[in-house]
């Protein structure tokens, strides 16, 4: 049996080193897949005291929402806009489905 041609094992290097670079970049999506995910997770988590406390005037919501504003902005800080985006998305989806004159509410005083 004769070796393997040097252009047939520069080849098999090279598909090997594409290959385990795929699966590095996989690992990295996955991981910002389950990052996004755990931020969504927070802002439906974070809606439920606000739907429960439900406040009738302004500044209790405002008190209400300023956790809500801390989150998203330490997401902003770490550079993470995406998971703060999904965060506030998650948060507001929420209160729409659960309480939509809520929600208006929440948007209207632009935390």
């Amino acid at each position: 049996m004769r070796p393997p041609s040097k252009p047939l094992m520069i080849l098999t290097v090279i598909c090997a080193s594409l290959l385990t670079g795929g699966c590095a970049r996989t690992e990295h999506t996955e991981a910002v897949t389950a990052e996004i995910e755990a931020a969504q997770m927070m802002g439906r988590k974070a809606a439920r005291p606000v739907l429960i406390s439900a406040p009738a005037d302004s500044a209790g919501l405002r008190k209400c929402l300023r956790e809500i504003t801390k989150t998203k902005n330490a997401y902003d800080s770490l550079g993470r806009h995406d998971c703060a985006a999904a965060y506030d998305s998650a948060f507001i989806s929420t209160l729409r489905s659960v309480n939509p004159p809520l929600a208006e509410r929440v948007r209207a005083t632009k935390y």
